[in-house]
């Protein structure tokens, strides 16, 4: 019978490794490299132990598209192109939102995530700007119409998988009147569609090798069982949330007598938007169909842009401001709401006050909008940019 539509509680997302740049435990726990590199990838992989993919929670949409450049090829005597090739790799883009609960799934897709406490923090970007964090393949499970794809254990669904996914770009929001949630953008090389029917058979990996543009061979993958929740045997009660309420989500920006026009100690916080854009470029070379690497171009800039409404007026001068242009490091930090416990928190180091955008209307409460910049460093600098410390995996 054909089916009628597909809805979300069909739906779950994973993310993986490509197998790339290992040649043990390729997509499994006990896989066993048994061969050499052949011309297009590793062979004889098995599919033994624990499987590295692993589902994200709490997604809220997945859009996924793909698009190539066509160029012309013309000569003379003929008005029209006699035909349009593709010199350039397609672009393969996956944009998907969550609910914030901790940061598992920012471990998952390659962010560094301290442990709350740590006297030493690493930069959330440190694994992807030293290239330690390898791309990932992505991959949205589609189970039969009329079930639910969490705690389902068929064996036969269906998967759009996407190879050699990049991070493009990271937000992170939270508002009066809303759960906190995470916008996240990749950029990928291939999209593929695999229907399985059986667990004993897999499908190849959808990561490609760059320099020729030709698919990864011997290496297979499956897709576990979906959770519900994040409480299972591996993980604790705080990692299990549901989701985090505006009322437990407190903010810390630093602000000082003379560092604006009104005190901190009485804004109103309504919204926050901590973000960064990878803008990322393709390097190529003679010789290789696809790029051999997607880079970030830098500087890169992370933000956060705080929105509140004011309380009292405090003295200040923007001749002062600009002549000290002090340094600040303003935090989010999400809590659980029965404990109180640190479930997670952002912070932006040596981040500077860019502008204070004051708004005043009949109806409306007087607000004030701050925007922060810091500039992601390398993986040695701990006194710069975007820093993740909480509950992970």
């Amino acid at each position: 019978m054909p089916r009628q539509r597909q809805i979300y509680n069909t739906d779950l997302v994973y993310v993986g490794p490509t197998g790339l740049r290992s040649t043990t435990g390729i997509l499994f726990s006990n896989s066993v490299y048994r061969g050499v590199p052949a011309a297009s990838g590793y062979t004889g992989i098995s599919m033994d132990g624990a499987n590295f993919i692993h589902q994200l929670f709490r997604v809220q949409n997945a859009n996924y598209s793909w698009a190539k450049q066509l160029q012309d090829v013309n000569q003379f005597g003929e008005l029209a192109a006699i035909d349009r090739v593709s010199i350039t790799q397609p672009t393969v883009t996956l944009n998907f939102n969550y609910l914030f609960s901790n940061f598992v799934n920012e471990k998952l897709i390659g962010f560094t995530v301290n442990k709350a406490g740590d006297a030493t923090e690493t930069s959330a970007l440190s694994g992807i700007l030293a290239a330690v964090s390898e791309t990932k393949n992505y991959f949205i499970k589609t189970v039969a119409e009329g079930s639910d794809a969490a705690d389902n254990n068929s064996l036969v669904y269906n998967t759009l998988a996407i190879g050699n996914g990049t991070i493009a770009s990271y937000t992170s929001q939270g508002a009066v009147g809303g759960f906190p949630s995470v916008d996240v953008s990749i950029q990928g090389l291939n999209l593929e569609g695999h229907a399985f029917t059986a667990i004993a058979t897999g499908q190849i990996t959808p990561a490609v090798n760059p320099a020729d543009g030709t698919q990864i061979t011997g290496i297979y993958y499956r897709l576990p069982s979906g959770l519900t929740s994040l409480d299972d045997a591996a993980l604790g009660a705080d990692k299990g949330l549901s989701v985090i309420k505006p009322g437990d989500i407190t903010l810390s920006l630093g602000l000082g007598a003379g560092d604006g026009f009104y005190d901190e100690a009485d804004m109103k916080i309504q919204s926050y938007n901590l973000a960064f854009n990878f803008n990322l470029e393709d390097l190529n070379k003679l010789g290789s169909k696809y790029a051999f690497a997607k880079v970030p171009v830098f500087p890169v800039q992370a933000t956060m842009s705080v929105t509140a409404n004011v309380g009292d007026f405090q003295t200040g001068s923007l001749i002062r401001i600009v002549d000290v242009n002090k340094d600040f490091n303003p935090s989010v930090t999400l809590k659980r709401g029965d404990t109180n416990a640190v479930i997670a928190k952002y912070t932006l180091k040596t981040a500077k006050l860019d502008n204070q955008d004051i708004s005043s209307a009949i109806g409306q409460n007087k607000s004030i909008t701050m925007n922060f910049v810091s500039q992601l460093a390398s993986a040695e600098d701990l006194t710069k940019g975007l820093f993740f410390s909480g509950i992970t995996v």
